[in-house]
């Protein structure tokens, strides 16, 4: 991951830098602020073990996925998704 995308704290703070690196080309950075946006709703949640972490930011990634695809904000727990 990208130094700069690291330092980013909030999830405000990661979808602005994701735009503004898309806006530039740079996919990979704007995939790194995706990553980190997941990283940090996890750690918000609070989980109390690392496996818990993980699969919440397995949902939450899940959830980007399906932001992509539907162009919208969206639940993982949404039915017939």
């Amino acid at each position: 991951m990208d130094a700069r995308v690291a330092k980013l704290n909030t999830v405000a703070d990661c979808t602005t830098f994701e735009k503004n690196a898309l806006s530039q080309g740079r996919h990979d950075l704007a995939n790194d602020a995706r990553r980190r946006a997941v990283q940090i709703r996890a750690q918000q949640y609070g989980s109390a073990s690392e496996a818990k972490r993980e699969c919440l930011e397995a949902v939450y990634a899940y959830e980007e996925v399906l932001r992509a695809r539907h162009g919208k904000k969206t639940p993982a727990s949404s039915p017939g998704r």
